[in-house]
């Protein structure tokens, strides 16, 4: 061997022991990095919006998918779908913290079993979750994993990558993926605003009402809805149809069974594509009711005591001589009679209630109307070291006259001019309520009533 020869020979030996000392060197830098990663403190919850910077780098292995982000959203193209699969690098993410994960996603293909991966840092268990979607470039689908029956099956919660697998080529959109702690949900159920009681006159026809302040309750991701509505008394109210919500309302329908009156209550209920605290339920009542036009008389001529007649505790009825005999032993505040009077009537133009009367004994004689919502009247037990009855603040309105003991009957006239239109729809009464002597506690007296009459027939 030429001494030329001798020295080349000599060079190669010493860059080969080089080339494997960087070798040696990049390898051990690599374990580092992998191993100085896993000492991080572990994160437990991601909330990605996709519109700054990302806590990971998505990739592929072979280069068959690109990413754009952009206008918030992280755009991936499949290009090509032999067996590959892109990745968000999670290490190191303790999803034992919280294991949940969410996101929105939508594609410009169907894809039957997309699948993704939560891979652990040991690299030999994962969870496999297969969702589908709808070939949709406008829509969001909302895909909710609840992973606490699935967590151990790793081997650690502490994940290392999250595999995405849509097993098509397509174009794939992302947004609002969070995962851990900002994917546990918050239990917000769906919204809706309480809707009012309604009247409806007997024979009305076909009645739509609209709903308003209809959300998903969620404050930072879109879930889809549906509503739906049945009826509590259907030989009034059949099943009403709700509308698709457009915004934040719903349009319901129904028409009252023909010639019916009574009430019935119309339950709501509203449900959003949420794992957990996914639906509300509210409810209306609509009270039928016959048209009683501007004024209403009963002149108790009768031989039996009307079924318009009823009362709280405390009280007993009689006809003597084509007038109501009341007859009140009570020893509550308040107490008084009911007269329903199965129609609606509007006195808004003449608020005026007035009572033929006779009395055996003085008294005073309080009396409410009452609207077809049941408002006008409200009492509460309260008391200290006795319990009594005492009106509602803010709920009730009265006129009150005192009565004297004599042998024939008196025009009384209540005032109702003077009452707040939240606390009693005057356009809509459809009950009477008299109180003899209400502020004391116990009261014994009996009167009787000739006439009652309401509105122009006051």
């Amino acid at each position: 061997m030429s001494k030329k020869q001798s020295i080349i020979n000599q060079n190669y030996t010493k860059m080969k022991k080089v080339l494997f000392q960087l070798l040696i060197i990049s390898v051990s830098c690599l374990f580092m990095n992998t191993a100085d990663s896993f000492s991080q403190a572990p994160t437990t919850t991601w909330d990605i919006d996709f519109e700054g910077s990302l806590p990971f780098t998505p990739y592929c292995w072979a280069e068959a998918y690109t990413f754009d982000q952009a206008n918030g959203v992280l755009k991936v193209v499949a290009l090509d779908h032999p067996w590959d699969r892109f990745v968000f690098w999670a290490r190191p993410f303790d999803l034992g913290v919280a294991p949940h994960c969410d996101f929105h996603i939508k594609s410009d293909v169907a894809l039957d079993n997309f699948n993704i991966t939560f891979k652990d840092t040991t690299n030999e268990a994962q969870i496999d979750i297969q969702f589908t979607l709808p070939a949709d470039t406008v829509n969001w689908t909302y895909v909710y994993l609840d992973l606490t029956s699935e967590i151990n099956t790793l081997n650690t919660p502490v994940l290392a990558e999250v595999q995405w697998d849509p097993n098509a080529a397509a174009t794939i959109w992302i947004d609002d993926f969070r995962m851990g702690e900002a994917a546990k949900p918050d239990l917000s159920p769906p919204t809706i605003d309480p809707p009012e009681d309604i009247l409806v006159f007997k024979n009305a026809g076909p009645q739509q009402v609209t709903l308003t302040g209809i959300t998903d309750g969620e404050p930072e991701i879109v879930q889809g809805l549906t509503i739906s509505a049945i009826s509590t008394n259907t030989g009034i109210i059949p099943n009403p149809s709700v509308s698709a919500i457009a915004g934040d309302s719903a349009t319901l329908s129904f028409t009252p069974v023909a010639d019916t009156v009574g009430q019935a209550y119309i339950k709501i209920t509203l449900k959003d594509n949420g794992a957990v605290q996914n639906t509300t339920v509210d409810s209306f009542l609509v009270v039928m009711l016959v048209d009683g036009g501007t004024g209403y008389l009963q002149d108790f001529n009768v031989d039996v005591v009307p079924p318009e007649v009823s009362s709280l505790p405390g009280h007993s009825f009689s006809m003597v001589d084509s007038s109501l005999r009341v007859n009140v032993n009570r020893s509550q505040r308040w107490y008084g009679f009911d007269y329903k009077m199965g129609a609606v009537v509007d006195i808004s133009g003449n608020p005026y209630l007035n009572v033929k009367v006779r009395t055996e004994s003085d008294f005073v004689l309080q009396a409410f109307l009452i609207d077809y919502a049941g408002n006008g009247y409200a009492i509460e037990l309260i008391g200290g070291q006795y319990l009594y009855n005492e009106l509602i603040t803010g709920e009730y309105y009265f006129d009150h006259n005192r009565i004297y003991e004599g042998d024939g009957f008196l025009d009384v006239l209540f005032d109702f001019s003077g009452v707040d239109e939240y606390i009693l729809d005057l356009s809509k009464i459809t009950g009477i309520k008299l109180v003899a002597n209400g502020t004391s506690l116990n009261h014994e007296g009996v009167y009787l009533i000739d006439e009652l009459a309401l509105g122009d027939s006051a």
